[in-house]
């Protein structure tokens, strides 16, 4: 346990929570119509994802990338779009979090 460590995912995750709550005051104010919020959510999330593979945790890059793919799948697919895709990132974030715990588990055997 490092207090340091989770002070970072707190603002690295609290900030992009920050910035989905303040997007939603486009749509709002009629900036941009509701149907383009949630892609531009998935963007952030992708974003948000890929940074923190960069300095928290480097699997989450992958997951970042996916969801751009996710983003660009979103806006070219009509059909199930969003379903797969949720079903894709579900998987790779469970993969990501039983691939951490192997290795920890390795690391103290």
């Amino acid at each position: 346990m490092d207090l340091a460590l989770g002070m970072r995912y707190l603002q690295h995750w609290g900030a992009m929570m920050a910035v989905i709550f303040l997007a939603t005051l486009m749509p709002g104010r009629g900036l941009i119509a509701w149907d383009a919020f949630g892609p531009l959510v998935l963007l952030i999330l992708a974003m948000s994802y890929f940074h923190a593979g960069l300095y928290l945790d480097a699997p989450l890059r992958w997951v970042g990338l996916l969801l751009v793919g996710g983003y660009l799948m979103v806006l070219s697919v009509d059909a199930y779009a969003w379903t797969i895709v949720g079903v894709l990132v579900a998987g790779a974030l469970m993969a990501v979090g039983f691939r951490e715990s192997r290795r920890r588990d390795l690391a103290t055997a």
